[in-house]
């Protein structure tokens, strides 16, 4: 990775949220990296409960049919909303 700087344009309320998030003798990029990790960790977290959830419901047969018909009805509801909204 480079040390070359670049700039972001945001808002003043964003900047200043930004900095309140900041403790003292840290810098916003500091921030920013700490953020950006939560944020992956969380949606990792995330993706290990989802397929933890997939791969249970996987071993139920059960699951899988009412899931498939569930899908299947949804999709028949978004359709038959298309269709209304035009």
């Amino acid at each position: 990775m480079t040390d070359a700087r670049t700039s972001i344009k945001t808002t003043v309320a964003t900047r200043d949220k930004l900095n309140a998030l900041t403790p003292k003798g840290r810098t916003m990029e500091d921030t920013l990296r700490m953020l950006i990790a939560e944020h992956e960790s969380r949606r990792m977290r995330q993706r290990m409960a989802w397929e933890a959830r997939l791969e249970r419901a996987q071993a139920d047969p059960q699951a899988v049919v009412w899931a498939e018909r569930e899908a299947d009805r949804l999709a028949k509801y978004l359709e038959d909303r298309q269709a209304g909204g035009r």
